[in-house]
C-alpha cells in the first residue's frame, strides 16, 4: 500500500486512542491529552467531542477526564475474531525460537512511520528477550522496519527521508545516503539487519513474508543480543528466516 494516502485527522485520533490506552487506569484531562500527543488544544477539543459523540472515548464529568469508550469493547472483539487468524503462523514463530535459540516476531506497518507486533514466540532460554503484542517501533531503526522501507519506491522513500531521522542510539543511521545504501543493500540481499540502531545491546535480522502478487505483507524476525549476532549466526538465522518465510507463503498464503 502506498504511504502518500495520510488523513490527518485520522492520524490525530489514533494519537489519541494510543495515549489514552497507556493512561487507561486513570484517565486524562483534555489538556493532559494535548501535551501527551503534541496535538493544540483546540484539535483535542473537537475530536475528543466527535469521538465521545460516538462511544469511542468516554467522560467522566466528576474528574473531567477521557478514558476509552465502551464502542471499543465491541470493535476490539470483533478485531479479535478476525485476528485469530493469526494463530496460523504460531507454529512457524516456535519453530524459529526453538531453532535458534531466539525470539521470533512477526510484524505489520503501521500508520506510515511504524510497525507494530502482531504475533511472537519468545526464547525458551532463561537469559532472552521478551517482548508485548502491540508493541509499535520506529521503522528507520529496526530490521523489520528497514525490510517495510525496502518495498517502498525511491520516490516514497525521499518523502519519508524529507523529515529528520531520530537517532535513538549512536548506531541510528540518519544520513539520507548512508540510508539508501542500506536500502540498496536490503533490496538486493533480500533480507535486514539492525545492529543496536534502536536500542544499545540489541540486534535484529527480518525478512519479508509476501503474499501470492508478491505484495509485501508481513516482516518477520528475530531479536537477539548484540554480542550473539556474530557473522556465522547472521547466515544461519537469516537462512532459518527465509526457509520459514517460503514456507509460510506456500502454505498459509498461496490461496
Amino acid at each position: 500500500m502506498s504511504s502518500d494516502y495520510k488523513v490527518p485527522a485520522i492520524d490525530n485520533m489514533v494519537k489519541i486512542f494510543h495515549t489514552l490506552s497507556v493512561n487507561a487506569s486513570s484517565g486524562l484531562t483534555q489538556n493532559e491529552i494535548s501535551r501527551q500527543t503534541g496535538l493544540n488544544r483546540s484539535t483535542v477539543f473537537r475530536l475528543l467531542k466527535g469521538l465521545h459523540q460516538y462511544n469511542l472515548v468516554s467522560y467522566d464529568s466528576s474528574k473531567k477526564t477521557y478514558n476509552l469508550g465502551h464502542l471499543l469493547v465491541y470493535l476490539g472483539g470483533k478485531a479479535s475474531e478476525v485476528l485469530s487468524n493469526l494463530d496460523r503462523f504460531q507454529p512457524y514463530l516456535l519453530e524459529i525460537a526453538k531453532r535458534t535459540g531466539q525470539t521470533a516476531i512477526l510484524t505489520q506497518l503501521y500508520g506510515h512511520n511504524e510497525l507494530i507486533y502482531i504475533a511472537k514466540q519468545e526464547s525458551m532460554n532463561d537469559h532472552r528477550i521478551n517482548v508485548n503484542i502491540g508493541q509499535i517501533r520506529p521503522l528507520n531503526s529496526t530490521a523489520a522496519g528497514k525490510v517495510f522501507l525496502a518495498d517502498r519506491t525511491d520516490e516514497e522513500i525521499d518523502m519519508y527521508l524529507s523529515e529528520d531521522l531520530k537517532a535513538y542510539t549512536n548506531k541510528t543511521l540518519v544520513e539520507k545516503g548512508v540510508f539508501m545504501e542500506e536500502i540498496k543493500k536490503i533490496r538486493e540481499k533480500g533480507y535486514a539487519i539492525s545492529n543496536e540502531e534502536f536500542k544499545l545491546g540489541l540486534s535484529g535480522i527480518a525478512v519479508p513474508i509476501y503474499d501470492q502478487n508478491q505484495q509485501l505483507l508481513f516482516v518477520m524476525f528475530i531479536s537477539c543480543f548484540s554480542a550473539q549476532l556474530t557473522d556465522v549466526k547472521v547466515n544461519e538465522y537469516r537462512d532459518i528466516l527465509i526457509e520459514t518465510a517460503n514456507r509460510i507463503n506456500e502454505t498459509l498464503l498461496s490461496n
